[in-house]
């Protein structure tokens, strides 16, 4: 295989650093020379590797006594010498003798430190570097293989540290002239270094970790010790996200980020980076592209100093958990000088690193966040220096709690912006998330919630959706409801295509008779639409690849939608059974608000409807209705707006029924009754079994329905006079036909008598705070408010105290699977207005 000429000299130079996952396998170790030899056209480079995947983890198992001595080295054998086989190399290339010499030495390591009880940490910083020799040797050798002449270098040799263990300080910081005379006398000489991440030189000459992910911290020292153009790091994902995907799947790749956001987003648990990654970078402006060595085409996140400009405000969620909360309370501190330098003096002798801070301005009481495993370290230093403290009561006690997270929202895009903290606190209180401190620079980079460890997914999920709510030019970060749809009848389906095409809200949940689907990230449109297609044409949730069947699949679908971490949560109820009110019950009590189309929602019993009321206001959760009414006429929300205004209803007539109005109308022209009940329900003005609205008792929910939103006291019975009295019977019935069209005949002469007398006959509901709701046909002479209807129109008549003998009159089509639909979705307007501030939405 031909050698590439790398005599002539490139511009730019490039760094080059590869995660675990990156060299894993041969396979793997194949795809970096893939890269490398396409970087390699522009520029000279670099290369940082980690070790293998798994090996570091192994390493520390065995350095720790948790793994079998014998049984993880020969993993670790078996392994490497698998991957050296599969290479195929030529017999004399020098990876044979460097990788049985390093295998050799990592047994006599291990050896060593299996034969005391506790590992000195000399031996167990060299011992855990042994991956990252046996990666950088194996990555060479595959280059060579490939024509790409490369030499496998140990930064232990030139990258001087500090002397503690485990982590040490770079003093490259400062003075890189070492590392970069080692790293040029191999590029003058044609050849690519490939060196060891996560390890360096102490000062005795032994090696120091740099720390768990330090591999990320070499690439950047050796970019600036060379002064290179830019600093790539290579991982398995493409880029860094707004969240960590494994408890946010909406999350997304940032495009653009800046140093002191990366920086942010590292300290505070983003995996991507090591939080010191872009300290080297900075003074000298190199910038840094974290990008996917699975698929090289993705442009990846960049990370450099750039502000203002085209730059695009990003805000992103951090994570970071295994954190315990030390807490210093006592009144007697209060104004005290020098309480704050006392207790942060005493846990840097203990060599614990404080998280975060959390501080009333009294100084009576300060929180700070540790590692868990600093926890009982930490009280222990605090209890020993404020002993004196303690015994006299100015201090009251030093307290811990354990098993917390903390969670932080990073950006600059917050910077400025009225109401941030406001907004994201206000998101994690509606996930019902219990926040334990909070602190907030004055930067106002970032914003960080201590919560419960358990919280964790729901204060993720419900922060990453608070940043949406920041205004931003991105209409991508509109803000978001989070739908579930119970009932997938056509106003269902009407619900659901207008949710995925016309709004920016999620459609994640859908559940019918049979079973319910579920999707965290939400349903794209065209899976919405397969389903609700599938639907219409008989096909059950339950029989569906998406589905899945259960024995409430409404409630189902909630407990899915809870167990997310979802925020925003919205159930949408087009179903029509009385059993939806123990869902409808469940989902506010978790704080879930509810839009309802289903009128047995809200014209339940007395008591369940006081309890649905009472849950709501606890929770905080909306339970909205409009749809159970006129359809898309605004009768809801006018009443609420007259009683919110100090006026009183004195009484209310409505026709309400658009299936009885159109009715009436095909029979005042000559139509058989039973044929217009057929045409009304393939209009979808009814029902399949239109028995509720013959039977007037859909009229009937509504005059309840309308009495509660009209405050009126007294009895919830109805005087109901069927318009045709069908008890008993389905449209099944041998005899439904006839019976239909004798009634209709009745019908037909009450409307000639009607007119006889200058009248018109209709069907309405009369409510008056002192009497029984009433339900029944009546006629209206010329003058009335309920002139000129016709077809399927819906017309309330609301008398009010200050309206005097001027009634407010609301009209408009009372049927349909559209207008109904567009009642709920005017609903779920008014919930994105409450939760979202009133922000504009796209």
């Amino acid at each position: 295989m031909s050698e590439t000429t790398l005599s002539q000299e490139p511009v730019r130079v490039c760094i080059h650093k590869f995660g675990g996952t990156s060299v894993a396998d041969a396979d793997r170790l194949r795809a970096v020379t893939s890269i490398i030899r396409e970087a390699e056209r522009d520029s000279r480079s670099c290369v940082v590797s980690s070790a293998m995947a798994g090996v570091t983890d192994l390493l520390v198992a065995l350095s720790d006594g948790k793994k079998d001595r014998f049984e993880a080295l020969d993993q670790l054998e078996r392994q490497h010498l698998a991957v050296l086989a599969a290479l195929a190399l030529a017999d004399d290339d020098p990876a044979h003798d460097s990788i049985a010499a390093l295998l050799s030495e990592t047994r006599v390591l291990a050896d060593a430190i299996g034969s005391v009880r506790v590992a000195p940490e000399r031996l167990r910083d060299r011992l855990t570097s042994m991956g990252e020799r046996l990666a950088v040797t194996l990555l060479a050798a595959a280059l060579r293989q490939a024509g790409i002449p490369a030499s496998a270098m140990f930064a232990d040799e030139f990258l001087e540290t500090s002397g503690a263990f485990g982590e040490a300080d770079p003093t490259s910081f400062t003075d890189d002239r070492r590392t970069a005379a080692a790293l040029r006398a191999v590029l003058d000489s044609n050849r690519i270094p490939v060196v060891t991440g996560f390890v360096g030189r102490g000062p005795d000459g032994d090696a120091r970790l740099l720390g768990r992910g330090g591999s990320d911290l070499t690439a950047s020292l050796l970019g600036s010790a060379l002064g290179a153009d830019e600093v790539v790091i290579w991982t398995d994902v493409p880029g860094v996200f707004t969240a960590d995907p494994r408890l946010v799947p909406e999350s997304q790749p940032i495009v653009h980020l800046h140093y002191r956001e990366a920086s942010e987003m590292a300290y505070f648990g983003s995996k991507v980076l090591h939080p010191r990654t872009v300290i080297p970078l900075i003074a000298k402006g190199i910038p840094a592209i974290v990008r996917s060595s699975i698929d090289p085409s993705l442009p990846g996140t960049r990370i450099d100093g750039q502000v203002g400009g085209t730059r695009q405000e990003q805000i992103a969620v951090s994570t970071l958990r295994d954190i315990a909360l030390v807490s210093i309370e006592g009144g007697g501190l209060a104004g005290v000088a020098g309480v704050s330098a006392r207790l942060f003096a005493s846990l840097a002798r203990a060599q614990i690193s404080v998280v975060m801070i959390s501080q009333g301005s009294s100084e009576s009481s300060i929180c700070i966040a540790v590692r868990e495993a600093d926890a009982g370290a930490a009280e222990a230093a605090l209890r020993d220096e404020f002993r004196l403290d303690i015994a006299r009561g100015v201090v009251e006690d030093v307290s811990i709690r354990r098993t917390v997270s903390i969670v932080t929202a990073v950006g600059s895009g917050m910077k400025h912006r009225v109401g941030t903290a406001s907004l994201m606190s206000g998101a994690l209180s509606r996930a019902g998330v219990n926040i334990l401190a909070i602190a907030q620079g004055s930067s106002e980079l970032s914003i960080s919630f201590a919560i419960h460890d358990h919280s964790i997914r729901a204060a993720a999920r419900a922060l990453h959706e608070a940043v949406r709510a920041i205004p931003s030019e991105d209409p991508s970060r509109s803000p978001r409801l989070a739908i579930a749809i119970a009932g997938l009848g056509r106003v269902g389906r009407e619900v659901a295509a207008n949710v995925c095409a016309n709004t920016p809200d999620r459609l994640i949940g859908l559940a019918d008779s049979s079973g319910q689907a579920f999707a965290a990230a939400g349903f794209t449109h065209a899976e919405s639409t397969r389903v609700t297609h599938a639907k219409s044409s008989g096909e059950q949730i339950a029989e569906m690849p998406e589905g899945e069947s259960a024995r409430n699949p409404a409630l189902s679908m909630v407990e899915a939608s809870i167990r997310s971490g979802m925020p925003n949560l919205v159930l949408v109820d087009t179903s029509a059974t009385p059993a939806m009110v123990e869902t409808v019950l469940a989902a506010l009590s978790a704080g879930i608000d509810v839009v309802t189309a289903n009128k047995e929602i809200l014209a339940c019993s007395t008591e369940r409807y006081r309890e649905l009321r009472s849950v709501s206001a606890r929770t905080g959760a909306m339970l909205l209705g409009e749809a159970t009414i006129g359809a898309a006429l605004p009768v809801a929300r006018t009443l609420r707006t007259i009683r919110g205004a100090g006026d009183q209803v004195l009484r209310i007539e409505a026709s309400l029924s658009g299936t009885i109005g159109y009715l009436l109308g095909e029979i005042a022209a000559g139509e058989r009754l039973s044929q217009t009940v057929a045409r009304a329900v393939e209009l979808g003005y009814a029902e399949p079994d239109p028995s509720a609205d013959l039977l007037g008792s859909d009229m009937q929910r509504k005059a309840i329905i309308l009495k509660r939103l009209a405050g009126f006291e007294g009895t919830d019975n109805v005087l109901v006079e069927p318009f045709v009295d069908v008890n008993g019977l389905t449209p099944n019935t041998p005899d439904f036909d006839s019976r239909l069209d004798e009634a209709g005949a009745v019908i037909t002469r009450r409307i000639e008598e009607a007119k006889k007398s200058g009248a018109t006959l209709r069907y309405l509901l009369k409510l008056v705070p002192s009497d029984k709701p009433s339900v029944g046909f009546v006629e209206t002479h010329s003058g009335s408010s309920f002139d000129g209807m016709h077809g399927s129109e819906s017309r309330i008549v609301i008398h009010t105290e200050l309206n005097g003998d001027r009634p407010l009159v609301i009209s408009g089509a009372g049927a349909g699977a559209r207008p109904t639909a567009a009642a709920v979705l005017g609903d779920l307007a008014m919930v994105a207005e409450r939760r979202f501030g009133g922000r504009e939405r796209s």
